[in-house]
C-alpha cells in the first residue's frame, strides 16, 4: 500500500512541476528545438556530462569587463508588448541548479528579483556549437501590491574549450534562436492574472528577434537579400521604447541607480 501512495504521489508532483511551465514556453520549446533538429543535424547529449559545467558565467554573460552593462537583458511585457529591462547575475549551486539574483525593469518600477535556473538536457548539433534548455523562475519580493514570478524556459547556446563551457555567438547569426533566450509569463502573486513575457540580449537588429513576436517588425526593404536585420515597427515606441535603438547595441547601467 505504501508503494502505492507514493507512486500517486510521485505522479502529482510531477504534474504539478509540469503545469508550472507557461505554455507559451512549451510551444516555443517544441518550434525551436524541432524546426532546427534536422537544419542543426541535432543529437541528444550526456545530461551527466554536460550539467557538471558551470554556465553561470554565460547566464549572466560576464564575457567581457565586470560590471557590462552588455549582460543586461532586453525584452517584451503583456498584451502590448511594453519594454521590459533585466540585469541578472548567475551562480551554481548544485549539478544542475543556479541561484540568480537581478532586478527588473517596466518602465519607472525597479524590482530585486531572486530565483533559480535549473538545466533541464542538452543537445550537440552538426556544427561547433551546443545547446542547453533550462527552466527558470525569479521571483519579485512581494512587499508590494502587484508583485509576482517570472517562470518559463530558455536556452543558451554554447561550445567547451579548455574543459570550460563558452557562449556561442556566431556573426552570421547561427543559433541565434538559442543565444541566452528566456520564454514565458509574468504570473502574479495569489492571483490568477497572467502576462506573457520574453527577453534577450538584443530583442531585435542583426540575426536577432524574439520568438512569436514577428508582427513587431518592419517588412524587409525589397531588394534586402539577407532579409536578416529586424527592425521594431514605430508604432511600438511608445510603450517604453521611444529611446531605444535597433542598430545600438549600447545600454546603460540603470540596475546600479
Amino acid at each position: 500500500m505504501m508503494k502505492i501512495f507514493t507512486f500517486i504521489f510521485l505522479i502529482l508532483s510531477s504534474f504539478e512541476l509540469l503545469s508550472q511551465i507557461p505554455d507559451i514556453s512549451t510551444r516555443w520549446e517544441a518550434v525551436t528545438i524541432d524546426r532546427n533538429w534536422d537544419q542543426y543535424r541535432m543529437e541528444e547529449l550526456d545530461n551527466e556530462e554536460y550539467f557538471q559545467y558551470d554556465f553561470s558565467s554565460i547566464i549572466s554573460n560576464q564575457i567581457r569587463l565586470k560590471g557590462d552593462p552588455w549582460s543586461t537583458y532586453i525584452g517584451v511585457f503583456g498584451p502590448k508588448n511594453r519594454r521590459i529591462d533585466f540585469h541578472l547575475t548567475a551562480s551554481k549551486s548544485s549539478k544542475k541548479t543556479y541561484n540568480v539574483i537581478g532586478k527588473s525593469r517596466l518602465g519607472k518600477n525597479i524590482r530585486d528579483l531572486k530565483g533559480e535556473i535549473t538545466l533541464k538536457y542538452a543537445v550537440k548539433t552538426g556544427w561547433e556549437a551546443n545547446v542547453m534548455i533550462f527552466e527558470y523562475k525569479l521571483q519579485e519580493p512581494g512587499d508590494k501590491e502587484g508583485d509576482g514570478k517570472f517562470v518559463g524556459l530558455g536556452s543558451l547556446a554554447f561550445l567547451i574549450r579548455d574543459g570550460k563551457p563558452k557562449m556561442f555567438w556566431a556573426e552570421s547569426g547561427d543559433f541565434r534562436e538559442f543565444n541566452n533566450i528566456f520564454v514565458g509569463t509574468w504570473d502574479r502573486f495569489n492571483s490568477d492574472v497572467s502576462r506573457e513575457c520574453m527577453f534577450a540580449f538584443n530583442p531585435s537588429g542583426t540575426h536577432m528577434k524574439l520568438p512569436f513576436r514577428d508582427y513587431l517588425y518592419k517588412e524587409f526593404e525589397e531588394g534586402d537579400e539577407c532579409k536578416c536585420y529586424f527592425e521594431f515597427k514605430d508604432e511600438l515606441k511608445q510603450y517604453g521604447w521611444e529611446e531605444y535603438d535597433d542598430s545600438d547595441n549600447y545600454k546603460t547601467n540603470w540596475w546600479e541607480k
